[in-house]
Order: C-alpha cells, then structure tokens, then sequence
C-alpha cells in the first residue's frame, strides 16, 4: 500500500514540472520587446556667408549738426521751420524786426541831414567871403541862422527819443539778471540728475556686455540677454532725457544769458544812437553858434579873415560827414543781417526763437542736422582696429526699429589710442528715407573672419562632447553618427568644413536622444512631438523565440 503512495506521488510531481515547462514556454513565445523609434525634425546644410564678428553698441547721430546764430538783437517778426520739418541750404529760417535799427539809420540820417546843412553853411560863407556884397552876405547869413535853428531843434527830438532807448534797455538788463540766476539754478539740478543717468547707463553697458559674453559661451539664455539689452536702452533713454533736461537747461541759461547780454547790447545800441543824436545836437549847436559867429564876422571883420575862416568851417563840416556815413553803413549792415539762413540741407533739431519774442546775438535760433546719413561712434580694442580701414564695411541693427540689417562704412579711424587702450571709430550710414532717427541704440558687428559659400547647419543640430563635435544624419530610417570639422560659429548656424555635404538630411530636433543606429521618424516642423519624442512597438524577435523554447 505505501509502495503505490509513493508511485502516485511521483507521477504527481512529474505531472507538475510538466505542466510549469509548457506554461512558461507559451509565455516566452509571447513576451514582447520594445522596441524606440524617435521623431526627429530634419534640414538640409545650407551654403551661405558665415562671419566671425566682434559686436559693439552705440548711439545714432547726425552726420553733421550746426548751431545757427544771428548777429543782431532784435525782437523775432516772423519763423518759417518748425522741429522736424525738413529745409534747404540758404532757406530763410527767421525775420527779425528792424525797427531799432531802422530807427539808427534814421537818427543817422538826420545827422546827415545836419552836417549837410553845415556843409552848405560853410560853401555860403565861403562864396561870401569870395564875393557879393555885404548886403547880400548878411541876408544869407540870417537864414543860415534860421535854417541851424530848424536843424537843432530836429536834433533835440531826436536825442530825446534816444534817451528812453537807454531807459527801457536798462529796465530789460535788471530782468534778464534775474532769468540768468534762476536759469543757472536750473543747470545745476540737471547737472546731478545726468551724473546718475550716466552712472546707471555705464552700470547697464557693463551688464549687457557682461551678459553677451555669457551668453556666446552658453551661460544664460537668449531671454536673459535681451532683458539686459532691454535695461541698456531703457537706461540710454534714462540718460538721454537726462540729457536733454541738461541741455533744455543750459539753452535757458544760454538763453537768460544771451538774453542779458542782448540788453547789455540794447543798451550799447541805444546808448550809441544817444550819443550820436548827442552829437547831432551839439553839431547843430556848433553850426548854430557858427552861423551867429559867421553872421556877426561878416559885419565886425575883414573880407580876408571871413574867407580863412569859411574855408575851416567848411572843411571840419565835411569830415563830419565821412563819419555819419559810415555810422550808417554800419546799420545797414545790421540790417541785412534782420534775416538769417540755414547754412546746410537738413531737418530742425531745436527751434530757439518765437515771434515776438526777443532773440540775442550769438544766442543758438535753430539746430539743424543734416540726416542724410547718420553716424554712430564706439571704442574698440587694438586687435580689431589692426583689421579695419577707412570704408570697412559693417552690420548694424536697431532694436528698436525693426531686425532689418543695414549696411554702413567706417567713415574715421582714430590712429591715436584713448587714455584705456581703445581706439574711437565712427561708422557711417546712409539714411535715405530718414528711417534711422538719432538717439536709438544701434548694435554694430565688425567680421573678425568670413567665409563665402560656407557649408553651415543650425547651431543646435551640432553636438561637442570628449573634445569631438559630431552630428545625425539619416540613412533610411535610422539616425547615423557623423563626426565634423567644424568653422565659424556666429551663433545661429556653424560653418562645417568636413564630414557632411550639402545633400544630407541633418537632424535639427530630437538629437539630444539619439545615439548611432536608433531607429527614427520624421516629422515636420508643424507636428506636436516636443513631448512624445519616443514611439514603442512591439516586435517579437527570433532571440526571444529562442529563449522561450529554451526554458
């Protein structure tokens, strides 16, 4: 009885591992592998000019800037150009009113008026002292008295007019003292507020440039660097209204100054018609007293002492004259200067003068810049100045008007280091449709090195890692390692001197999870695989197979 128990067992137990055999046979028959296929997003190498470029940043400025100024103190009659408008070389920008200078060649004229009466006054003695009879000379010589009264009482008017000239030039020099006080209080301020808008604009150049520096060595990321590029030309326009505030400040003070100094010279200018009526008045006092002294001659002295004295008389009457001629000369000449004219083609950067208002000699009426072409200046190190030459060709960008680049020529190249060891460039560019407005921030690249007709993929597309620089090609369906030599590097794309050519497919997206064989699938730009890089099937391999029929 036991001997058939453990029969039965045994048969049980045989029975088992037979049954387990056949269960993980079918079960191996029936294991799947996994296998990964990637998306990849994939280009072609492109030929293209590739640049190895120094970049530096600057301001935009006109190429040419002039100050225009009057040469006459006058009340302003009439502004043809307001800022902004265009306007042609010899264009007149402003009329001045001529009225006190007018009034100067009147009061000059009315001295002419009396030195030729003088003139004749003395002709008469002299013709009298030659000749007629003493009836006749005394009869004459009556209404040259009269005639000399005439002119001294004309003479007094015109003395007395001048006189509140002088009154009212007086009264303007107490105000313009005033303005200049309160102006120079004005600069002042603004003096501090453009030292720290100078003091944050250097702080952000050093940001951004520390920040570009990073950035071409992979440190931060294209965001980052644009917000500092953003805080530099927030603080260039920090500074540059800093600065205008300044200079809104020194025109006022130039202004309150220029106005003083105009009532200084309104004063001179009436104090000049004052003396000259003054003179006027005792010229005609002198020639009045000389026609009593002639008349009381004719009648107390001897024909030959009234003939040496007509002809002194007349003589000193006509240098009287050479003088009052060229009093007026002189104001004629202020009076062509009552209009003033742009010397060169350009736009209005300043208007500095109002109707009716008073405008100063030497003060600044208008700004006008020539922006035909704009200029932009930077300070570069010695081994970049050792490749450039006058007419060098540049690239530039403003950000702030658009990403068009625009092409400019080194126009100065300083052969004379500054104090730290740079060099000052200025590059010029053309601006015919007067898009490029001064004052933005320009970013300007110098080609350290080119190359035409370079081989070049997306700067993304190339991996370095163990001192080797390699990228996926596809062959088929599956991603294939290649090793490159690789060239210029500006940041977007690298230039690739060996190891591809111009017909492969390069992988541009989804490299990062490859290796040397891996299956792949190509999809378009368009396609959602940013999270789904990865697809698995599954494949039942004859190795599996075999594994299974071994167990």
């Amino acid at each position: 009885m036991k001997k058939y128990a453990k029969i039965t067992a045994l048969m049980l137990a045989m029975l088992l591992v037979a049954g387990c055999a056949q269960k993980n046979k079918e079960s191996s028959e029936q294991t799947a592998q996994t296998e990964t296929i990637t998306n990849v997003e994939v280009s072609k190498p492109e030929i293209r000019t590739m640049k190895d470029e120094y970049k530096y940043n600057g301001t935009l400025k006109p190429k040419d800037t002039v100050n225009v100024v009057g040469t006459l103190s006058a009340n302003v009659e009439h502004a043809y150009y307001e800022v902004g408008e265009y306007v042609a070389k010899d264009a007149k920008l402003f009329d001045m009113d001529t009225e006190d200078v007018q009034l100067s060649i009147n009061s000059a004229k009315a001295s002419l008026d009396t030195v030729n009466a003088n003139i004749r006054s003395a002709q008469t003695g002299v013709d009298l002292a030659n000749g007629s009879s003493m009836e006749s000379q005394l009869s004459s010589a009556k209404n040259n008295i009269t005639n000399c009264q005439t002119s001294l009482e004309n003479a007094k008017t015109a003395a007395q007019t001048a006189q509140k000239g002088v009154d009212n030039a007086e009264i303007q020099i107490k105000q313009a003292e005033i303005g200049v006080k309160n102006a120079q209080t004005a600069i002042d301020n603004a003096q501090i507020a453009l030292n720290n808008a100078q003091i944050a604009l250097n702080n952000a150049q050093q940001t951004y440039s520390d920040n570009r520096q990073l950035y071409e060595v992979g440190g931060i990321s294209m965001e980052a660097l644009n917000n500092s590029e953003d805080a530099l030309e927030q603080m260039q326009n920090s500074y540059n209204t800093a600065l205008n505030a300044y200079n809104s400040a020194q025109a006022g003070y130039d202004s309150a100054n220029a106005s003083y100094q105009s009532a200084v010279n309104a004063k001179e200018t009436a104090s000049n018609s004052l003396t000259t009526a003054q003179r006027a008045v005792q010229s005609a006092q002198t020639a009045l007293e000389k026609a009593n002294d002639d008349y009381d001659r004719l009648k107390n002295t001897t024909a030959s002492e009234n003939s040496r004295r007509a002809s002194d008389s007349l003589n000193t009457a006509q240098a009287s004259k050479s003088s009052v001629l060229a009093a007026i000369d002189q104001a004629q000449s202020k009076l062509d200067d009552a209009s003033v004219s742009s010397p060169i083609s350009g736009v209005v950067l300043e208007k500095n003068v109002t109707v009716g208002g008073f405008y100063s000699a030497g003060q600044t009426a208008y700004k006008i810049a020539d922006t035909s072409s704009m200029d932009i200046e930077v300070n570069i190190s010695e081994n970049i100045s050792s490749i450039l030459g006058l007419g060098s060709k540049v690239d530039i960008t403003i950000p702030s008007i658009s990403d068009e680049k625009f092409e400019g020529a080194v126009s100065e190249l300083s052969p004379e280091a500054n104090s730290d060891g740079t060099y000052k460039v200025k590059v010029r560019v053309p601006n015919p449709d007067g898009k490029l407005i001064s004052g933005k921030f320009a970013n300007i690249s110098f080609a350290k090195e080119e190359s035409a007709n370079a081989l070049s993929v997306p700067r993304n597309s190339v991996i370095h890692k163990d001192d080797e620089y390699y990228v996926f090609i596809i062959d088929g369906d599956k991603a294939v390692k290649k090793n490159v030599q690789i060239g210029i590097d500006n940041g977007d794309y690298i230039e690739i001197k060996k190891g591809i050519s111009v017909k492969d497919d390069v992988v541009t997206t989804g490299q990062t999870y490859l290796k040397d064989g891996d299956k792949v699938n190509i999809v378009a730009d368009d396609e959602e695989n940013s999270s789904n890089t990865e697809v698995s099937t599954e494949v039942v391999t004859e190795e599996n197979s075999k594994k299974g029929d071994s167990k």
